[in-house]
């Protein structure tokens, strides 16, 4: 994982999902823009298909660029310092993974 992560780059977090073959679909504001929509956006949301194959390779994806867990009542630097296994959980729970600083 990189030291200290890049900010924002859509071309580069799509290029990468697509160069490790992970299947999603795009939703959100990014997802609405794709369907005409104006509204400016910042962040891209979307949904991976939830195999075992597809979130290992979300994970290797994920790991190249640099994402950290995000979860409720941990600030930015904590969650800077984890360091996840980025493996499907044995609940199968949906998590947020933030890109950038």
């Amino acid at each position: 994982m990189p030291a200290d992560p890049v900010g924002f780059d859509l071309g580069r977090i799509l290029t990468t999902l697509d160069h490790h073959g992970v299947e999603y679909l795009v939703v959100g504001g990014l997802g609405a823009r794709a369907h005409g929509a104006t509204r400016p956006t910042q962040d891209v949301d979307f949904v991976p298909r939830s195999t075992r194959e597809n979130l290992d390779r979300l994970a290797d994806a994920l790991r190249e660029l640099g994402g950290r867990l995000r979860v409720a009542g941990m600030t930015d630097e904590e969650a800077r310092q984890c360091c996840p296994s980025w493996r499907r959980t044995n609940t199968g729970r949906v998590r947020e993974y933030h890109l950038g600083h």
